[in-house]
């Protein structure tokens, strides 16, 4: 179209750029602008190309006149001008409006000074952020879509970040538990597009939501070995009813009387279960020493605990003392040795004296 023949029609320029101009919006909104101008032909109207006719021309009598080439020129650079402050968002019309712009092109320029500015600070801020950012809490979805929100900004700043660098940005951002995914994903030479690791991750995020599930519903309950070991060989040791008394190792293992039964520790060594019959004794360790003073096993009586507790006495006192014969034997018969001066007797209240009669 040219401006010496025609004036741009009126136009609701809303139509034609549906979107208003932000700080997040000007690299869209300033192409968008462009071709809606290019359409016209009147793009020079906003880079610097327009040449501005003279405002009077002097006729053949040489009489000063208004140039009508100017009049018309003027009235589509106004009517540019009107669309770019249809355009604005309300913070940006107000800066626009109070620099006192003339025509079209200072209206522009004014608009990209603004965004120059802002662009360096804004990218650097973005790119910040995008090196920083990382999974923690944030759903996959949420996590992926806050960087691809952050790399449009960019864009749209002329700031344009790689496919490849944001891949690597999501995948550096995520957590231990997704350590194998990554491991896996490097070993291959083809790497997926951003949009083509946004199902993967999804796929893997309900993988490692299972697998957390299985582990904590799996977990064992701590047990206080200290109190175990404390307790070993209380409780019900060879109780009432009980199947039998048991070795120094098995003590309380068998039960049937009252009371509550031992809990034993997984760790404990097992030693051979046997079935119990009259007269069996008991099983004893084969790869450990019997303390000479409590009657258990893996340690000497040099190491014993109770070796000074002098009220303690073992389980099997009893019993060897049940198996002495304290009684003097009734039997009074000498056992003559003949190559000894003197004789024995198991009665010492027999002495030599009878010997020495009857030997006499």
């Amino acid at each position: 179209m040219s401006s010496s023949t025609s004036n741009l029609p009126i136009v609701n320029i809303k139509t034609l750029i549906p979107l208003e101009l932000t700080d997040s919006t000007y690299l869209v909104w300033k192409q968008v602008f462009l071709n809606v101008l290019e359409s016209f032909d009147v793009t020079k109207h906003v880079d610097g190309t327009s040449v501005v006719p003279s405002q009077t021309i002097d006729t053949a009598d040489k009489k000063e006149v208004i140039n009508p080439e100017y009049v018309s020129w003027k009235k589509n650079d106004t009517t540019i001008l009107s669309w770019i402050n249809a355009t604005l968002s309300l913070s940006i019309l107000h800066m626009v409006v109070s620099s006192s712009p003339k025509t079209a092109y200072d209206a522009w320029r004014i608009i990209e000074a603004y965004f120059l500015d802002k662009t360096a600070s804004t990218a650097f801020s973005l790119k910040s952020e995008l090196r920083s950012i990382k999974k923690g809490s944030m759903s996959m979805s949420d996590y992926m879509q806050k960087i691809k929100t952050i790399g449009n900004a960019l864009q749209a700043i002329g700031e344009i970040e790689s496919d490849h660098n944001l891949v690597m940005t999501v995948l550096l951002g995520l957590p231990e538990e997704y350590r194998g995914f990554v491991s896996a994903l490097n070993t291959h030479r083809n790497k997926p597009t951003f949009e083509q690791l946004r199902p993967l991750l999804m796929q893997e995020e309900t993988e490692v939501q299972r697998r957390t599930s299985v582990t904590t519903s799996s977990a064992i309950p701590t047990i206080d070995s200290e109190a175990l070991y404390a307790n070993r060989g209380r409780g019900n040791r060879g109780g009432r009813g009980g199947r039998y008394r048991g070795g120094r190792g098995q003590r309380g293992r068998h039960y049937s009387g009252r009371g509550s039964p031992e809990i034993y520790p997984q760790s404990q060594p097992n030693y051979p279960q046997q079935s119990y019959t009259p007269n069996q004794q008991p099983y004893i360790p084969k790869s450990g020493i019997q303390c000479q003073i409590c009657g258990k096993f893996n340690h000497s009586a040099l190491q014993c605990r109770q070796r000074f507790n002098h009220s303690f006495a073992a389980d099997e006192v009893p019993q060897t003392f049940a198996a002495m014969n304290l009684h003097e034997p009734s039997e009074e018969v000498w056992y003559p040795d003949t190559g000894a001066s003197n004789h024995i007797t198991a009665n010492s209240g027999q002495g030599n004296r009878e010997g020495a009669s009857s030997m006499s």
